[in-house]
């Protein structure tokens, strides 16, 4: 077996996904003024991102009472730690269809 399949064989998924949702959700901490409650947030969906060390966050939260919930995709890349740029935030309409807007992101997160 080449040792490139041998790297990649070793990589524990279950790790990954944990450190790229907690990535995530301190990200989304932070940018809604720190008081996010574990009620606010909701992990909706992680997928892989094309290379084994990259996954996509689909998460939501609820910004205050009353309000309607913001829906995140994050991709974050395990091996550095950091978010992999474009972020979207955005909302899902009546139909169901998710629609995202491109945020900027603070450099000390995507460097």
């Amino acid at each position: 077996m080449p040792p490139e399949n041998k790297v990649e064989g070793s990589r524990d998924e279950e790790i990954d996904i944990a450190k790229a949702v907690e990535t995530a959700r301190e990200w989304i901490r932070q940018n809604n003024a720190g008081t996010l409650s574990l009620l606010q947030y909701r992990l909706e969906r992680v997928q892989k991102n094309g290379t084994s060390t990259r996954y996509i966050i689909y998460a939501s939260i609820v910004p205050d009472i009353g309000k309607e919930r913001v829906w995140y995709l994050i991709k974050v890349d395990t091996s550095t730690g950091k978010i992999v740029p474009p972020v979207g935030r955005g909302k899902i309409d009546e139909h169901h269809n998710l629609h995202l807007e491109e945020i900027k992101v603070d450099p000390k997160w995507t460097e």
